[in-house]
């Protein structure tokens, strides 16, 4: 400490100092992590990670040293490397411009260190009305401290999904410096994972307000406005931020999930491209990209992104499912169902993986585990008709008529008219039964809704012999 410091900040510098010191033995576990899961991580990645794995169990600090008019402190922690939950802040990072609202805040918390070490030394040589000013710069250098220290102390919540204690944190800096953007920037962004989303509104809009430059406020309004279902104002401020920095990856692959929602695939490819071309790294781009390649129907594109986004990141469940849907499309039903087994093992728990699954069963012609799968599908989501539909068409396999045609009503029930191809199903179960006219009945309805002019086709020869039939006197 030197002449214009307090007590409490040259604590919270000691403290920081040894932090800092432990993180960077953390690295070392970190580093171990991305070898042994064959994931990539970036050298800033490894020293945020490195951060966010330690955690302090006791701090001791000495009795304070004097010599003169410097004072002297020394801290001693003891702190353990919790390596438990490296894939779920990467995850975090990953999933938005965190890593780098972290870097910036670290880059502040250095320019502090650095800044203070300069003033001591220019103190030291310093007298009168010069030394008087070096201390009140000393003094608003402890102020920006301060709030580095409590920008820190929110996103540090924010890593442990602590929100409430990170909107606390964001808003002491605030109190401190009312003019500072990143403070509202960042306290916004944790009131949207609190889905506040008018109080997020509001303080990203006091970010741009005072930093109208602001890209990543520009990005992260995008995103509350794309929750409010206020597409037109996402795309507006996605566009704002990529005027304002083209190399902002997140902003355009938000930008080209809302061109893939809108049908603009081209343009979608066109930002996802350019997003990877800056970083390869992020995955989830890879998913985005395949998704827009899956929707287009070029399944071997898409299959080739989902590869990439698994091969970045072993432990993504969307993007195994993800890769089983290509494979099922492309009729690789064995090593499509191996990914769904691993989307569920890594805790992909929907109804979604789970009839994906079913229905790779159903082709290789394994009624019976479709069945359980659609089971499963069914009691994660009651009111999806088209579980019951396949469920169906699986008992239909199995030819259990009863049990089809009672799946096939659930299904009409939910969604009538819509699920053409139940009536078909339908249909043909109640032939088998031998119900002449509540088949052809049947049928009628799928040749009214049905759009395969094969089926459709078959359906009424099979409606003219049924009618033949009742007209020689079968019921």
């Amino acid at each position: 400490m030197a002449e214009g410091e307090t007590m409490p900040v040259a604590k919270e510098r000691a403290l920081a100092e040894a932090i800092k010191s432990a993180a960077e033995q953390a690295g070392i576990y970190i580093e171990s992590y991305g070898r042994t899961s064959n994931v990539v991580l970036s050298e800033d990645e490894v020293n945020i990670l490195s951060r966010g794995i330690v955690e302090v169990l006791n701090k001791q600090y000495d009795e304070p040293r004097y010599f003169g008019n410097t004072c002297y402190l020394r801290v001693t922690i003891t702190a353990m490397v919790n390596t438990d939950n490296i894939e779920a802040l990467r995850q975090r990072f990953q999933s938005g411009a965190l890593a780098i609202d972290l870097k910036r805040m670290q880059a502040v918390y250095e320019d502090c260190q650095q800044d203070i070490k300069k003033l001591k030394a220019q103190l030291a040589q310093a007298s009168g009305n010069k030394k008087k000013d070096i201390v009140q710069r000393i003094a608003e250098n402890e102020r920006r401290y301060r709030i580095a220290g409590l920008i820190e102390q929110g996103y540090n919540s924010a890593v442990q999904e602590n929100y409430e204690a990170s909107v606390q944190a964001f808003t002491q800096a605030i109190d401190l410096d009312q003019n500072y953007a990143f403070a509202y920037f960042s306290r916004g962004n944790a009131y949207y994972e609190l889905q506040q989303l008018d109080a997020a509104l509001a303080d990203h809009n006091k970010a741009i307000a005072l930093d109208p430059a602001y890209d990543y406020a520009y990005y992260s309004r995008g995103v509350v406005y794309d929750n409010l279902n206020r597409c037109d104002l996402a795309l507006a401020d996605y566009d704002q931020a990529i005027a304002i920095n083209p190399n902002n990856v997140y902003a355009r692959n938000n930008r080209g999930i809302i061109y893939a929602r809108d049908g603009r695939y081209d343009m979608a490819l066109a930002d996802y491209n350019k997003a990877i071309a800056l970083d390869p790294t992020i995955t989830n781009v890879y998913d985005n990209r395949g998704n827009a390649y899956f929707a287009l129907g070029q399944y071997q594109q898409a299959l080739a992104d989902y590869e990439q986004s698994i091969r970045l990141n072993p432990s993504c469940q969307e993007a195994y499912q993800s890769r089983g849907q290509a494979k099922s499309i492309l009729e690789q039903y064995e090593p499509a169902i191996a990914d769904f087994n691993q989307a569920i093992l890594l805790g992909l728990n929907t109804t979604h993986v789970y009839r994906n699954r079913g229905m790779a069963h159903h082709q290789l012609a394994r009624y019976q585990e479709a069945i359980t799968d659609y089971d499963k599908a069914i009691q994660l989501d009651p009111s999806d008709a088209i579980n019951y539909f396949y469920r169906g068409v699986s008992k239909y396999g199995l030819k259990q008529f009863e049990a089809a045609i009672a799946d096939c009503d659930k299904a009409i029930e939910l969604n009538p008219g819509k699920l053409s191809d139940t009536y078909f199903y339908k249909g043909l179960s109640l032939v088998y039964l031998q119900r002449a006219q509540e088949a052809i009945d049947a049928l009628r309805l799928y040749i009214r809704y049905g759009n395969e002019a094969d089926r459709i086709e078959f359906a009424k020869s099979i409606i003219i012999q049924l009618e033949g039939m009742l007209q020689a006197g079968y019921k």
